[in-house]
């Protein structure tokens, strides 16, 4: 019994330690990435894991970069079109992640990185839209399995089948 104990104990210092070192940081059109945003993909530019408020809810997406730096308004997916946004926050990070590949039905991951709500929770995501890898977000439903994930591109909101979440180390 000790050793079940100490060992929940060590895994929520873990994984409390990641969440500790995730924070947002708020960004806008024309302003520069805030230092360790963390990079979802590569559209011209880095792209970065974003958020914004859409219909009074934080709703997960991306921002992007010119190749100077600036960055360009965030593309948030939300009701089958892409809203651009001029000020929304950027997920920051301190310590290493990873992804995990995960497709539609499946349960989200324990220590999957929740960036709003959208119906049900919304997971930080990337996928491949016409053949760029794109920050995003996964949805669940109301038994909190995933829904598919979600990307905002050309204006329009796409809804992929296979994807992955992004995960606290």
């Amino acid at each position: 019994m000790i050793h079940r104990v100490t060992i929940l104990f060590m895994t929520l210092a873990i994984l409390g330690s990641a969440e500790a070192l995730t924070r947002y940081v708020s960004a806008h059109a024309n302003g520069y990435a805030p230092h360790h945003g963390v990079i979802g993909g590569y559209d011209g530019g880095h792209s970065y894991h974003a958020r914004a408020v859409v219909d009074g809810k934080w709703v997960p997406g991306k921002a992007g970069a010119y190749p100077n730096g600036l960055l360009v308004k965030a593309g948030i997916p939300y009701g089958g079109a892409e809203h651009r946004m001029q000020n929304y926050e950027i997920l920051t990070s301190t310590t290493t992640h990873r992804y995990q590949k995960m497709k539609t039905g499946d349960r989200p991951p324990v220590n999957g990185i929740v960036g709003g709500y959208d119906g049900g929770q919304s997971y930080f995501a990337k996928g491949v839209i016409h053949g760029h890898t794109i920050p995003g977000k996964a949805g669940t439903d109301s038994h909190g399995n995933l829904v598919g994930a979600c990307f905002a591109w050309g204006g329009k909101e796409y809804r992929i089948n296979n994807f992955w979440v992004l995960l606290h180390n």
